[in-house]
């Protein structure tokens, strides 16, 4: 005799067991051949290597003389081979701490991708978390309102129709920015950089998994990586002598009479009021940190003979989303602008030779992260271009970020013609 309502039960807490499993990540066989970090030079990984070095030190010295940055890490790899790890100057102006390499910087809305866009990634893959689900699953407080209808792939793709942030004087608390967000007026759905719905992505990673965002990305991600991305690195008890400061702030935290140096806190003021916790900013880390997460992105999910992420999650987390429109994202991560080969230096994003393959972030404190697999390439430069403050003519018009990147794929077609390629 058939039961047709026990089955659809057993089905029923099959799949709830089934949603709710923690998936650890696949051991991969010790022959496994993905690519890991290693240093190497610059003519093993198939650059001019001359070419490379005095170019990219011509660069980034010409930006510490004009007050681009006081200081910066590179940090550069391609197939696996680590031919660029360097800091070149100094925390601040003052000329008392020099950058090292294990110094953290502010990564900004690289946290973005670094952070909130691998959460989501593993919880995708996991069958915990879908695209097109509606983010009012899991945050209430847009239910009822007209935000009910915004789903994953539109938060990640900034096409909710939000406005980009709330501005520093009106925010007023955790609680205030997360109540402000459901009541702000909605756009038509068009491709919109936003941070908001970024700044749900912790308590939704905690409601879906249980454990909270930072022990999430810490098990999950940093500590098999063997990195030291973290928030709040002081209450971690690093010293502040490791810490890179940002800028002197005398429009929110301080006032032109008494400005308050930010050192060791996050700088975006909507994640300084999430406690520096955010999906959308908070994460300090190395170059090398992000050299290691974004290695293993090009490696489609494999890192050390471990699997993070599987190759389909990888593909379709990097792939440019709406190709048919003038939205250039893929999830969470961005991606170059349409024809950027065909375009003049100054109107390319990021660098004019990288390829439309090519994926990755900048950070409003003057950092990038990006990775190429084309070029088997990756490419991180770190700086606080904000020091002593915002609004660095400098800085924007050298495009310090860019005119690095494209000396390093020229140091590559240089490589290539001279051997004949």
């Amino acid at each position: 005799m058939k039961r047709p309502g026990f089955i659809l039960l057993l089905s029923v807490v099959c799949a709830v067991v089934f949603a709710s499993a923690q998936f650890p990540r696949t051991p991969l066989p010790s022959w496994s051949a993905a690519p890991v970090l290693h240093p190497a030079t610059a003519r093993e990984a198939g650059m001019d290597s001359l070419f490379l070095h005095r170019t990219v030190d011509s660069i980034v010295r010409k930006a510490i003389e004009n007050k681009a940055f006081p200081g910066c890490q590179l940090f550069v790899a391609r197939g696996g081979k680590v031919v660029i790890d360097r800091s070149w100057g100094w925390h601040d102006y003052s000329r008392r701490q020099k950058v090292e390499n294990d110094h953290l910087y502010d990564l900004a809305s690289i946290t973005k991708v670094a952070a909130s866009t691998l959460a989501l990634a593993k919880l995708y893959e996991t069958r915990r978390l879908a695209l097109d689900e509606r983010m009012s699953l899991y945050y209430l407080a847009f239910r009822g309102t007209d935000k009910a209808g915004i789903t994953f792939r539109q938060a990640l793709t900034h096409t909710t129709g939000l406005q980009s942030g709330i501005p520093a004087p009106w925010l007023v608390g955790r609680q205030g920015l997360l109540d402000t967000i459901p009541e702000l007026r909605l756009r038509t759905n068009v491709y919109r950089y936003s941070d908001l719905p970024f700044l749900l992505v912790p308590q939704i990673v905690e409601l879906i998994d249980g454990r909270n965002f930072e022990t999430f990305l810490a098990e999950e991600f940093y500590k098999p990586l063997g990195i030291g991305l973290t928030f709040n690195p002081l209450q971690k008890g690093i010293p502040l002598a490791k810490i890179v400061p940002t800028e002197t702030d005398d429009y929110w935290r301080g006032t032109p009479e008494a400005p308050v140096v930010v050192h060791g806190t996050v700088h975006d003021e909507s994640a300084a009021v999430m406690g520096g916790v955010s999906g959308n900013a908070g994460l300090f880390g190395s170059a090398r940190d992000l050299g290691v997460v974004m290695q293993m992105l090009l490696n489609d999910g494999v890192y050390r003979d471990n699997r993070y992420l599987y190759s389909s999650t990888v593909s379709e987390f990097t792939r440019r989303q709406f190709p048919m429109t003038d939205n250039r994202r893929a999830l969470g991560f961005d991606r170059p602008t349409p024809g950027n080969d065909t375009l003049a230096f100054e109107e390319a994003y990021p660098a004019p030779s990288v390829s439309q393959q090519s994926f990755g972030h900048t950070g409003f404190t003057g950092t990038i992260a990006w990775a190429d697999p084309e070029f088997d390439l990756i490419y991180v430069l770190l700086d606080n271009s904000l020091t002593p403050k915002r609004g660095n003519e400098a800085f924007v018009d050298m495009r310090v970020r860019y005119s690095i990147q494209q000396a390093v794929y020229d140091a590559i077609s240089r490589y290539e013609a001279a051997a004949g390629r």
